[in-house]
């Protein structure tokens, strides 16, 4: 057995406290996971998402989302927000059908972006899902504040027109709110053909004006 005078004892038994704590620090930060930019973050309901909740429906989810590459470069998308949201109450006549849909909340460089992407709302994301260039992309309604679009979406047939007349709803409620667009019968200046191009500009005449 060894004996160390009782001043070495106490460094040596110092070192090893000191060394112990520093290994334990060094392994919890190793453990921690670093977040991925791509990765949906969750977050609070921004006031329009609150509105939407005032008026019969509660959210499921609320998430900031990275704008996907056509997204960007298609529309000039800054950020995302997506919502997803489910009728308090069924349907009038029915017990267990209650109306979904989502809302997405895009921020664009100008007001012009904004319009933009109004008019071309339809318009499916070729990188997207299957069921995103299928059907997904006909069942889309919203609207504009300045440069901050929202879009309203159901993947379900049998609540598009209840989306419909609730995106009006709401839009009437949301102060600053353009709820007009420009329906495509020959392709006005800046829209785009079914691959995301831009076609060729024609005089406003050849538009008409939808509520």
């Amino acid at each position: 057995m060894i004996c160390l005078p009782k001043a070495e004892l106490a460094c040596l038994m110092l070192a090893l406290v000191v060394g112990a704590g520093c290994h334990a620090k060094s392994t919890g930060s190793a453990r921690q996971p670093s977040a991925s930019p791509n990765t949906p973050q969750s977050a609070p309901l921004t006031p329009v998402a609150q509105e939407v909740e005032r008026r019969g429906y509660h959210a499921k989810e609320s998430l900031i989302v990275s704008p996907s590459a056509w997204e960007v470069s298609t529309f000039r998308m800054r950020t995302k927000r997506a919502f997803s949201f489910r009728a308090n109450e069924p349907e009038p006549g029915t017990t267990n059908y209650f109306c979904r849909f989502s809302l997405f909340e895009e921020t664009y460089d100008s007001t012009d972006d904004a319009r933009h992407r109004l008019a071309n709302v339809h318009l499916p994301n070729p990188e997207g899902p299957e069921m995103e260039r299928d059907y997904l992309s006909t069942m889309r309604t919203g609207f504009r504040v300045g440069n901050v679009a929202y879009i309203l979406q159901t993947d379900a047939s049998t609540f598009w027109g209840e989306v419909q007349r609730f995106a009006k709803e709401l839009a009437k409620a949301t102060e600053g709110a353009e709820i007009t667009r420009v329906i495509i019968n020959a392709p006005p200046n800046k829209s785009l053909d079914a691959s995301g191009r831009s076609v060729k500009s024609l005089p406003i005449s050849n538009c008409r004006l939808s509520i």
